[in-house]
């Protein structure tokens, strides 16, 4: 005799099976919204290209950049890829590049440790005074220490 499953053998099945559709309900519509967000951003992006470009044309030719410019720029641009080719107006994007390239070989000196080397002039009269006898005859008035 075969036994008939119930309800009561597998409480949960619905409920599994109703999590199962809704994961998927779920998905579905998370992919929708990602969609529909990069179309947005994508249409945002457009805009600010076009603007950009008016008010670029309305500059002159040749822009100075202060360094706190310069490295905001950096910052932006240095995970851009080939896409700075495309976005960047007022620097040439090789000119960008070149930025990247400079400071990121530029390495944080570290401290010396130690006594501080003495100065190349003070080196020159310890020389002149040894090699005249003065620092053997010893400290004018003959008084004792170091002078």
């Amino acid at each position: 005799m075969q036994k008939v499953r119930s309800d009561r053998d597998f409480p949960y099945e619905n409920s599994i099976i109703a999590m199962a559709s809704f994961r998927n309900v779920y998905t579905s519509l998370m992919l929708v919204i990602a969609k529909s967000t990069d179309k947005e951003l994508a249409r945002q992006v457009s805009y600010l290209k076009a603007e950009n470009q008016i008010l670029r044309s309305r500059l002159p030719k040749r822009l100075s950049l202060t360094l706190r410019e310069k490295n905001r720029l950096i910052r932006f641009a240095r995970n851009l890829g080939s896409a700075l080719n495309e976005l960047a107006t007022i620097v040439h994007p090789s000119t960008i590049r070149r930025w990247i390239r400079e400071e990121s070989g530029k390495k944080k000196q570290k401290p010396k440790k130690g006594r501080p080397r003495t100065a190349a002039d003070i080196e020159k009269l310890i020389l002149k005074l040894a090699c005249h006898g003065a620092l053997e005859k010893g400290p004018p008035g003959g008084a004792s220490g170091p002078f």
